[in-house]
């Protein structure tokens, strides 16, 4: 068995899916997975998660994630990118330093985002990029998001060149197609590259750029980042425990809990030397009105 993360230097025209296929294949018996996938189209940073680390998932999730790229102004798609089929186009304002500066502003902050209708997410069990294949287009609920824009810069009348940084579950086709309609126009993302999730950069050296699948299983494990390493970088409460304590939790005893100093939210329980041992929930339960410790994982 081997745990940790690998990062995957995505390019485009090759799925999430593929690449996390080719690690399974390498270590059938181990699971696979990965912290965000990316769109066919899109290229990119893509963290996968192996053997104890995909326990890790929803917590690598809470990391911020940035991207860059560029918007065609002016043409609106099915698919909110330039791959789709073109639905509407129109004449495109002409954009002064100050309007980009204001739609910086416009667009960054918390507010709330509606995904494409073209998308990985899940309505009563149907994917909605599924179902769109059929003709059938889920109504999406929006959700609420965080973004920075970090730079906007007009290359041409027609294109945008675009850097983000956003929370878990931000859109960049959808920051597109709100931004040209809030010119009054349509827009669409023409490339997403993922740079980076949390540390995680596609200018780490360990980085794997996948051009091919030709890689070995040794070059795979030398570039492998461990699961100490990885928990370090969660961005959630650490508490160092004892050895006699790791011992216990580990064996599943919820009354040791009651004797640690949590706080509330998720708490990443590490030994002396910084190996994970659990992560745990302290949270205020309302039906009950009861603080609840509970273990959300055990490595």
């Amino acid at each position: 068995m081997i745990d940790g993360v690998l990062l995957a230097n995505k390019p485009s025209g090759i799925s999430s899916t593929k690449i996390t296929g080719f690690i399974k294949s390498i270590y059938p018996t181990c699971r696979v997975g990965h912290c965000g996938t990316l769109d066919l189209e899109a290229s990119g940073l893509l963290v996968i998660i192996i053997g104890k680390a995909t326990r890790l998932e929803r917590f690598l999730h809470m990391n911020e994630k940035s991207y860059q790229g560029e918007i065609t102004l002016g043409i609106e798609t099915s698919t909110d990118d330039t791959s789709g089929e073109v639905l509407n186009s129109g004449t495109v304002p002409a954009l002064s330093v100050e309007d980009l500066e204001s739609l910086k502003i416009k667009f960054t902050g918390t507010y709330d985002q509606l995904p494409p209708k073209v998308s990985a997410k899940k309505v009563d069990g149907k994917i909605a990029y599924k179902e769109a294949r059929k003709g059938n287009f889920i109504e999406l609920s929006t959700k609420k998001v965080t973004a920075t824009v970090n730079n906007l810069i007009a290359l041409d009348s027609h294109t945008l060149q675009y850097e983000l940084t956003v929370s878990s579950g931000y859109y960049i086709r959808s920051f597109a197609r709100d931004l040209g309609s809030e010119i009054g126009s349509y827009g669409c993302t023409k490339s997403i590259i993922r740079t980076k999730i949390g540390p995680y950069s596609t200018k780490d050296e360990n980085c794997i750029e996948f051009n091919n699948f030709n890689y070995t299983k040794e070059e795979i494990e030398n570039n492998l980042i461990s699961l100490t390493t990885v928990c370090s970088s969660i961005p959630i409460e650490k508490l160092t425990i004892t050895e006699d304590i790791a011992e216990m939790i580990s064996k599943g005893h919820k009354k040791i809990l009651e004797s640690l100093s949590l706080k509330d939210g998720y708490t990443l329980l590490i030994r002396q030397d910084e190996s994970p041992v659990a992560i745990i929930s302290n949270r205020y339960d309302l039906a009950t009105e009861k603080i609840e410790l509970k273990y959300e994982c055990v490595f």
